[in-house]
């Protein structure tokens, strides 16, 4: 993920997260959201260089 950066704070007592691409913001995600987002990322990894889930 080159250029990704993300940034927790807390809103109204829930932990949310900035996301940018390349210094410019594309969107906010709860913790739930964002690791949804990776596992989403990891699958798309493993089906492009065809590796096996243990």
């Amino acid at each position: 993920m080159k250029g990704i950066r993300i940034v927790g704070f807390v809103d109204r007592g829930t932990l949310k997260f900035r996301v940018y691409r390349d210094g410019q913001l594309i969107g906010f995600m709860t913790l739930m959201g964002l690791l949804e987002w990776f596992e989403q990322i990891e699958e798309a990894h493993q089906l492009a260089t065809g590796e096996q889930q243990a």
